[in-house]
């Protein structure tokens, strides 16, 4: 039997994992979930393709197909941190200022009560509302980003560097790529450490994840998931698709090679179901939210990542 919930793989309430479904009020304070997941529909902020809004839901459905009760990174993530389905963030339609301050206020009642937010897009166009909420109660962040197109370039991250809510010293893009001269420099021209996907195959797995330790260390981090980060030969449902990129598999071992960052938000973006075949970019979506999971819960077995008390 796969996941937690007594359905079969096709019945039973849609929630990721099969996990069972809480809305934040529902949580007890100190006790009752160590990790949300998130859906954040929207796509009104994407810079080429649409659809993005569509994406939690086709991540939910793939993950019913996912043994969450397997073994990854040596561990058993359910046995480790407790994790909800806390459903879809209200959005307002239309109003992008409307819908950032939603979001917002949402993820702040998750960092008042302890619990890590895992956000599933959606388009990247929310890290700034993902972000305000998370410094409020851990400080500057640093930031790991995996993505095709560097996200520096983006409004919704420069309004993020405008702000102050990013450390570009201690950041890090990873998969690069593209003709275009801003996709190809990333985030190096704001200081960002930026490993271009040639250099990430050169690198191997192992090796980018060395980088990342190294640059972002113990500090308090986001990690943000752009599914655009795989070649759309592996990942066709994207917002954003971008030739000559990594393997689902490469993807997949980079995130498993990963010492445990301090993470206190995580997000998986530019999903887009419309442009994708067969489902495949939503059941390597489901791969990748495990192994976020996975990471977040051998973080915590280590010591790190732990929920700070409110103040």
């Amino acid at each position: 039997m796969l996941g937690q919930a007594n359905f079969g793989l096709s019945s039973g309430p849609r929630t990721f994992f099969r996990l069972p479904y809480r809305e934040i009020r529902q949580v007890p304070v100190g006790g009752g979930a160590d990790v949300m997941i998130l859906g954040v529909p929207v796509d009104g902020m994407a810079g080429y393709r649409g659809g993005a809004r569509f994406g939690p839901d086709a991540v939910r459905s793939a993950s019913a197909y996912v043994d969450y009760d397997g073994r990854v990174r040596n561990l058993v993530v359910s046995e480790t941190v407790t994790v909800v389905d806390g459903g879809d963030i209200d959005i307002s339609r239309g109003y992008h200022a409307q819908t950032l301050d939603l979001i917002e206020k949402h993820i702040d009642q998750l960092h008042r009560a302890g619990i890590l937010p895992v956000l599933v897009g959606g388009d990247h166009g929310f890290a700034v509302a993902e972000l305000r909420s998370a410094v409020k109660q851990h400080g500057r962040l640093s930031l790991v980003q995996f993505a095709a197109h560097g996200r520096s370039e983006s409004p919704a991250t420069l309004r993020a560097l405008d702000e102050g809510l990013i450390d570009l010293r201690t950041s890090v893009q990873i998969g690069v790529r593209g003709t275009g001269a801003a996709h190809g420099e990333g985030g190096r021209g704001f200081g960002m450490r930026t490993v271009t996907t040639d250099e990430a195959l050169v690198l191997g797995p192992t090796g980018v994840a060395r980088v990342i330790a190294s640059v972002v260390g113990d500090r308090p981090t986001a990690l943000s998931f752009g599914i655009d980060f795989v070649d759309p030969a592996f990942a066709p449902g994207t917002s954003a698709p971008e030739v000559g990129g990594p393997s689902s598999a490469f993807a997949l071992a980079t995130l498993r090679s990963m010492r445990p960052p301090n993470l206190k938000t995580v997000s998986l973006v530019e999903i887009s179901p419309p442009y994708d075949h067969a489902d495949i970019t939503a059941h390597l979506c489901a791969a990748v939210l495990l192994e976020l999971l996975a990471l977040t819960a051998d973080g915590r077995r280590c010591g790190i990542g732990e929920p700070v008390e409110a103040g």
